[in-house]
């Protein structure tokens, strides 16, 4: 074995083997952040609660009563209430179309969940920066026993 082959196989078995091990971390770990947001879902409110049903009731009746879909839209994606009123009944009850009915599902889990998405966003950015720092690392250790 010569002494190149001797560098490229010390890099392999060396640096490059934690390298992998630590990509294999990262991978992990984007795996556990794309479960930890798959759980943030809207859960319905209790169907015992008739007068609990009867607010937002009133509220997307109010919303299928503005003319402009455009104030609807802007009214289920800023506020809390007529947010979970829209996305709790049925689409088609809501008064949103399609692109309405999807903005107030996201507000609405924004702002129950907001702190959370926020850490896995700052989560998902540090992983980021580890893999960009892994592939860094790794090019140069490949250049070095090329």
């Amino acid at each position: 074995m010569g002494h190149r082959e001797k560098i490229q196989q010390a890099a392999k078995d060396g640096p490059l083997s934690f390298l992998s091990e630590m990509r294999r971390r990262v991978d992990n770990e984007r795996r556990e952040l794309a479960r930890r947001a798959s759980e943030f879902e809207l859960r319905p409110p209790r169907k015992d609660d008739t007068f609990g049903e009867l607010q937002p009731q009133e509220k997307r009746a109010f919303l299928r009563s503005l003319p402009n879909m455009g104030e609807r839209i802007r009214l289920a994606g800023s506020d809390p209430e007529f947010a979970a009123a829209a996305v709790h009944g049925h689409q088609a009850l809501s008064g949103l179309d399609a692109q309405g009915y999807e903005r107030a599902c996201k507000f609405l889990i924004e702002s129950l969940h907001g702190d959370e998405l926020k850490r896995l966003a700052d989560e998902h950015e540090e992983l980021d920066v580890a893999e960009s720092a892994l592939t860094v690392a790794e090019q140069q250790i490949r250049s070095l026993a090329d």
